[in-house]
């Protein structure tokens, strides 16, 4: 699923996913800010992820 053509999709899709469920979470918990400051850091660290470690060749 990773592979070297399906893994900016995969970035791509986990972006805004990570925050829909994060401020899912802090709704439920009445926890908003929080929830989506971690969402915002885990968004952050997938964004680097993509081009850093996994960087396009292209």
């Amino acid at each position: 699923m990773t592979d070297r053509y399906q893994y900016p999709d995969f970035v791509l899709t986990v972006i805004p996913v990570t925050l829909i469920i994060a401020y899912s979470v802090g709704t439920v918990l009445n926890a908003r800010l929080i929830a989506i400051a971690t969402a915002g850091v885990l968004c952050y660290l997938v964004m680097a992820d993509g081009l850093l470690w996994h960087a396009p060749t292209e």
